[in-house]
């Protein structure tokens, strides 16, 4: 009896003090996967507490953005029979979800400690390289597995594209041009069949414009340089123009001046003509230093001579390497201004006598040309400018006999092929005296001097001039006078 008693004293005891009994705490779901679909909303996949008498689930979201004030609940009403969430308020295309989970018995404030988080994969924009015609992706990696436990499939427009183990980078080098490309990034679990995906990210790779034209339109060669000027398109996607050199029509070429990209439809590069006679191109680059188009080769058109006495023969090369071209010759007579000696022929060899025959006149002096190359496509290549000198034929007899009888009685310089200015024709006697002199090229000296006939025996004579052109001209010689 007592010690029942002591039990029942003990009972009212403790009943004098307030006492709830708390439930055993319980254990979390284990979230499997996550989802993000087109949209950036997340399903949320989990395997089911293993504590018996589960009522529900809480589920936490975490942003990871900068207002972020960490995992807070996001809904309290999953029933404990469910196995998936649609959080349709995520923004996963954005930026990186995390998500964990708790169970409850009965009420939601009887619930356990939240389990590991698990984070979505996110894609971010793929950067594209034109130099190398390459996509680069990255991604963050998916957490929650646990470990290294995620490998990494790439889908590029729902195809498979790589499997790339456990790298978050890739490279597609698998792309063209003006086409559009949606990615995504499956992660496999190593060990069971969880998967999850990440955000679709979609690229248009950039066409750049290539150009429309690209024509050299004129060559120029003035003997000390040589001046090219290009037709071009200013809307093409490049950094500018190149002019190259090669010794050969196929050879490689190489790099002489670079011309930037402007607003003009025209350009011009003017090269040192110390070796005109390679071939040049003119090239497009693109902001990658890369040709993408060029020009035929042309070459400097040249002009050159073999001359034979009075007989010249003018020559030089074709000037547009693709197709055919015709030919305007240029004159210009002892600097009296060019004009078109002949016009549209396709020989590039020509013939001419310098004696008045051909042009001009006995007398004239300088003979100045030019060659203008034209090519079906109407581009034009000007030669640069020989010009040929006639040199003076100066004929003075050795003797004469100033008879009178009509034949052979006077000495005047016979000058040819040249017009004369600064005339002077002077006679000596064989002591150095004066005994003729004149300026006037049609005088003649017939033999006298001071109004008498001179003696017979040797004169000594001096001849200068100068051509219209300013060539000089000096010689001296000895005259005989004969009386038979």
């Amino acid at each position: 009896m007592e010690l029942r008693k002591g039990f029942y004293i003990l009972l009212l005891f403790l009943g004098s003090f307030p006492f709830t009994l708390k439930a055993q705490q319980p254990e979390p779901p284990t979230i499997t996967q996550l989802i993000v679909d087109e949209q950036g909303r997340v399903a949320i996949y989990w395997n089911e507490s293993p504590t018996p008498g589960v009522t529900g689930y809480i589920l936490y979201r975490d942003p990871f953005n900068e207002n972020d004030p960490g995992f807070i609940p996001l809904t309290y009403d999953i029933p404990a029979s469910a196995y998936f969430y649609i959080d349709n308020t995520a923004q996963a295309n954005v930026e990186v979800y995390s998500y964990r989970m708790a169970a409850y018995i009965g009420d939601y404030e009887n619930d356990g400690e939240p389990g590991e988080p698990h984070s979505t994969i996110f894609l971010n924009a793929p950067t594209y390289d034109t130099c190398s015609n390459q996509v680069q992706l990255n991604w963050s990696p998916y957490m929650g597995w646990g470990g290294d436990k995620a490998v990494y499939e790439v889908f590029k427009n729902d195809g498979e594209l790589a499997y790339d183990d456990t790298d978050t980078s890739f490279y597609d080098n698998k792309v063209t041009p003006g086409e559009t490309y949606t990615y995504y990034i499956k992660a496999d679990h190593r060990d069971n069949s969880f998967f999850s995906y990440s955000n679709r990210v979609t690229l248009t790779i950039p066409e750049l414009k290539t150009p429309n034209t690209l024509l050299i339109k004129a060559v120029e060669n003035t003997g000390t340089e040589v001046k090219f000027t290009v037709a071009v398109d200013p809307e093409a996607d490049l950094s500018g123009h190149q002019l190259g050199y090669s010794t050969t029509v196929q050879g490689v070429y190489e790099a002489l001046l670079f011309n930037p990209k402007n607003s003009e439809n025209t350009l011009s590069f003017t090269q040192s003509a110390t070796n005109p006679s390679g071939f040049y191109k003119v090239s497009a680059i693109n902001s990658c230093n890369k040709p993408v188009d060029s020009t035929e080769a042309v070459r400097p058109l040249i002009l050159d001579y073999s001359q034979q006495d009075l007989d010249v023969v003018l020559h030089w090369n074709t000037s547009f390497i693709e197709g055919s071209e015709t030919y305007d010759l240029f004159l210009s007579i002892d600097n009296s201004g060019y004009f078109k000696q002949e016009s549209a022929f396709n020989d590039a060899t020509i013939n001419y006598t310098l004696d008045g025959s051909s042009f001009g006149d006995a007398n004239s002096e300088q003979f100045c040309f030019y060659v203008v190359a034209h090519s079906a496509q109407g581009q034009q290549s000007t030669s640069n400018n020989i010009c040929i000198t006639r040199q003076p034929k100066v004929y003075v007899p050795t003797a004469f006999t100033p008879n009178g009888d009509g034949i052979n009685d006077f000495i005047k310089p016979e000058i040819l092929n040249v017009s004369v200015v600064n005339y002077l024709f002077v006679v000596y006697d064989r002591y150095g005296g004066k005994v003729f002199e004149t300026k006037n090229t049609e005088d003649k000296w017939w033999g006298r001097a001071n109004n008498k006939n001179v003696s017979e025996g040797a004169y000594l004579y001096y001849l200068e001039f100068k051509t219209s052109q300013g060539v000089e001209h000096k010689q001296s010689g000895a005259i005989n006078v004969v009386y038979p």
